[in-house]
């Protein structure tokens, strides 16, 4: 198994296969694990065999069986949206420009206003970038900055929420948006950096194609640059214009207009027409603002927009080689690779598990070791007892408290010590098996979920005690708790759920 960094494609394609496996006869899922475990030779005993290598190698070994793999088409398709986006901001870019500088009267172009339409709308615009690029430590510092932040990120958060809502409205039917929260908790800084580089290469292309614009057309015409304005002074636009002229002020000192022509490129509407009759020296005077007008353009512009690009490519790319692949469904998959194919279970039948019950979904997925256990007051067994019983699961049971009673303080002190847990550390809420999940359930594992984090491993267990839990009420307990879209939620039944 060749280390290697997981490419989009390979992501789209593990959570439609592992979307798929979910419906699939558990059986089936055994079997073709089996098959691709004996190719690839996996040992579970050899260091790093569950890593995201295996997860890739399975997944090319699925590909290649013949398994739809929608991911390719997806990078094709966005590398083609990338593409036409480029084209169209060239187009506008220079379209733009082009149309501003040809107007159909001989005025002078107001630089006021298209520095503004140029360069003052972009710098507001990077500026809403600003709290997505500050490391967390200085938002924290500024409360302006903490509040664009948390705009954003409500944003963000909202999303699923209105794309069902549309999509309700659109189909008359109720849209579960659950799916897309689950993809944004486990996706969301690649879709936000796949967004960012689509909408900065798009910004970089406008820009390039302004200044070619703007570089270019005093070639072939002659526009003429000045400005108006009934409350500005002369001195006043002076001093701005060289604070906006400051990074370039050195380097190209032609680009910097002095008082004397700033003076002379004033004019008002209430002037007659510009025409052939000025001398050439006149022209020149009118010309004098376009060095300032494609500097700043350049400035403000095509290097922060460059910057940017290059910035979400970099963050993409580095987002795709630590994306850790540990959700509950990666989990599941590594469980039946790495765990051997026996199945210890009673042979007798039980009545209450008909014939047509054959589980469906990706098995169980208990995690083995360490983990701390919190125990549902409802569940019939003491702390030997349920020690015995997960360690039959390979589970090292540690610091087993009782929840779900009718003492608040009893949850509080059990949540409390959660947030000391280490990151490694996965959490086994053990519940009652044998009755569908309730509000109070669900409201428990929410709150598991603000102690401990969103990367910690928090693990349902279901416990019946003629040792079965019914595969119609795992599913349930599935379904209900699959509404709070953690994807590193599992739900899982101790002992099994099927027979064989």
């Amino acid at each position: 198994m060749a280390r290697r960094t997981p490419e989009l494609a390979d992501l789209i394609d593990l959570e439609h296969v592992l979307r798929a496996d979910r419906e699939r006869p558990l059986e089936v899922l055994r079997a073709r694990e089996a098959r691709i475990a004996a190719e690839l030779g996996v040992d579970a005993a050899s260091p790093g065999a569950g890593g995201r290598e295996l997860v890739l190698a399975w997944l090319d070994r699925v590909r290649a069986s013949g398994e739809p793999a929608p991911g390719r088409a997806a990078s094709r398709a966005l590398s083609a949206v990338a593409a036409a986006l480029t084209l169209i901001g060239l187009a506008l870019g220079a379209g733009g420009v082009a149309s501003w500088l040809a107007a159909v009267d001989a005025r002078p172009v107001n630089t006021i206003h298209l520095w503004t339409a140029l360069v003052g709308v972009q710098l507001g615009l990077l500026a809403l970038w600003l709290p997505s690029l500050l490391p967390e430590s200085w938002i924290a510092r500024v409360a302006p900055l903490r509040a664009a932040r948390a705009l954003l990120s409500a944003l963000a958060s909202a999303g699923p929420a209105l794309v069902g809502g549309l999509l309700a409205r659109v189909t008359d039917r109720r849209i579960d948006t659950a799916p897309l929260r689950r993809l944004e908790a486990l996706y969301g800084p690649l879709r936000f950096w796949t967004l960012a580089r689509l909408t900065q290469g798009f910004a970089l292309a406008f820009n390039l194609g302004a200044a070619v614009a703007l570089a270019g057309l005093p070639y072939v015409d002659d526009p003429a640059f000045g400005w108006r304005s009934r409350l500005l002074s002369p001195a006043q636009l002076e001093l701005a214009q060289r604070v906006v002229a400051a990074p370039w002020r050195a380097a190209w000192p032609a680009a910097v207009l002095d008082r004397e022509q700033i003076v002379a490129t004033r004019y008002s509407r209430m002037e007659p027409r510009f025409g052939d009759t000025l001398s050439p020296a006149a022209r020149r005077v009118w010309g004098a603002w376009w060095p300032f007008l494609l500097a700043s353009l350049l400035f403000y512009g095509v290097l922060p927009r460059l910057g940017l690009w290059l910035l979400a490519r970099f963050r993409f790319a580095r987002e795709l080689r630590s994306v850790p692949l540990d959700h509950a469904d990666v989990e599941r998959l590594r469980a039946r690779l790495l765990r051997p194919s026996v199945d210890a279970r009673a042979d007798a039948p039980d009545p209450d598990v008909g014939p047509g019950s054959a589980a469906r979904g990706s098995g169980p997925a208990l995690p083995h070791g360490p983990a701390r256990v919190l125990v549902w007051s409802g569940v019939d067994l003491d702390a030997d007892a349920l020690r015995r019983r997960l360690a039959v699961e390979g589970i090292e049971a540690r610091d087993i408290r009782q929840v779900g009673g009718p003492d608040p303080a009893q949850d509080r002190a059990a949540l409390d010590a959660l947030r000391a847990v280490p990151d490694d550390t996965p959490v086994l809420l053990v519940v009652e098996g044998w009755e569908p999940p309730s509000a109070d359930y669900a409201d428990l594992v929410g709150a598991l979920r603000d102690a401990l984090g969103p990367a910690h491993a928090l693990v349902v267990a279901l416990v019946h005690p003629r040792g079965w839990v019914e595969p119609r009420l795992l599913a349930q307990w599935r379904e209900r708790l699959g509404q709070l879209a953690d994807p590193r939620l599992r739900v899982e039944a101790l002992g099994g759920e099927e027979r064989a």
